[in-house]
């Protein structure tokens, strides 16, 4: 399972999924022990880190999709992801309806030459480089 299919969120919704992975900065004045309270507290969001990572690639494979959110430096969004293989008319519209924006899928640069797909612009000036190719659904041939 190697191919995503992802819908844009936005970066309101994103912000839920923020948090538990951000160190939590010691005041100074606090009480002895509170570097070790820290560094438990540390400890224990990483590990709830790891299940919610294990949560969703055990989603993926169930043909769930998943809210994977950015940085909110970069475009501090979210986008709601899952595997290619395992997706229906369905999950498609869903992301459709509750996205409400570009529905992308990844492909290898082989694959889009094997299926004709160019550049959607000669000179990519997408502020974060995403190699877009034209338009599926707008291609007959595509149906």
């Amino acid at each position: 399972m190697n191919i995503l299919i992802a819908a844009h969120v936005g970066g309101g919704l994103a912000e839920v999924f923020r948090g538990a992975d951000k160190e939590k900065k010691s005041v100074a004045g606090e009480e002895d022990g509170a570097e070790d309270c820290e560094r438990c507290e540390l400890t224990r969001n990483l590990q709830a880190l790891k299940v919610a990572h294990l949560q969703a690639i055990e989603d993926l494979r169930n043909g769930k999709c998943i809210i994977v959110a950015d940085d909110e430096d970069r475009e501090n969004e979210g986008d709601l992801v899952c595997a290619a293989e395992l997706a229906t008319p369905d999950v498609i519209n869903f992301m459709a309806l509750h996205g409400r924006g570009l529905i992308c899928l990844t492909l290898t640069p082989e694959r889009c030459e094997q299926l004709g797909l160019a550049q959607m612009a000669v000179e990519n000036t997408e502020a974060m480089g995403t190699a877009f190719t034209i338009s599926i659904d707008a291609e007959r041939r595509f149906g």
